[in-house]
């Protein structure tokens, strides 16, 4: 039971620890103030520390403890986060060669039309709002399928984007999700610094996207987007 909630009970004692160290800190300074400047103390300088030691040294052990829990719960989150990018980086390589296999077995077209039943079904379950419109000529909504946002654009547009932002990735090896938002003109998501790609995730040095063109339940056409790549945890 400790164990798998060992990270935020350790976290909990820390911060506690250093309140009371603080209050502690506080209710002994008028006690350490009285040593220091009582004039009718004729005790010499040596003596008059240790009684200061004295009076601050709980105070630094509550400081000492409660930081080692701190830094104990810290070593213990970097330790699961590093197991979660490890599995993930497991699953989508075997994501990745699962996929690669189907497409050589059925082969590109039959893909492709998987791909679109999966954008159809997309729709059906997370349909846009009656309030997008679109106030562009030649703009659609668009649908991203990694955070299921609606937005307006065209597919040349996206293209032109990803062609940026392929343009960014070889240039400086790495690409964030927030990277990509920021181009479509989308809102940034809140892991989306800590996710992305490296240009090693790639296949031929580039990102890849599949298009593909559905009715909304409003019978509205709707162009779902989608990597070929997966975002990873960095």
């Amino acid at each position: 039971m400790f164990k798998k909630y060992a990270s935020p009970i350790l976290m909990g004692l820390g911060l506690s620890g250093m309140i009371l160290s603080i209050l502690m800190a506080i209710s002994e300074t008028p006690k350490a103030m009285e040593i220091v400047f009582d004039s009718k103390d004729d005790k010499d300088p040596k003596r008059k520390t240790v009684e200061l030691v004295k009076c601050y040294a709980p105070t630094a052990v509550a400081f000492v403890c409660s930081t080692v829990c701190v830094v104990g719960s810290a070593s213990i989150q970097a330790r699961k986060s590093a197991a979660i990018t490890a599995a993930y980086s497991m699953l989508e390589s075997s994501s990745r060669l699962y996929r690669d296999k189907v497409v050589a077995s059925i082969g590109e077209s039959k893909e492709a039309k998987i791909h679109d039943e999966v954008a159809k079904e997309r729709l059906k379950q997370h349909p846009p709002s009656d309030d997008i419109h679109i106030e562009k000529l030649g703009n659609t909504i668009c649908m991203d399928s990694i955070t299921g946002r609606y937005f307006e654009s065209n597919v040349d547009m996206i293209k032109k984007s990803m062609r940026i932002l392929n343009s960014r990735l070889l240039e400086d090896g790495i690409l964030s999700l927030n990277d990509m938002f920021d181009e479509l003109g989308l809102p940034n998501i809140k892991y989306g610094d800590d996710m992305g790609w490296e240009i090693t995730d790639t296949d031929n040095q580039k990102l890849d996207c599949y298009f593909s063109t559905q009715l909304t339940p409003n019978n509205m056409p709707c162009v779902v987007f989608e990597l070929r790549q997966s975002p990873k945890m960095f």
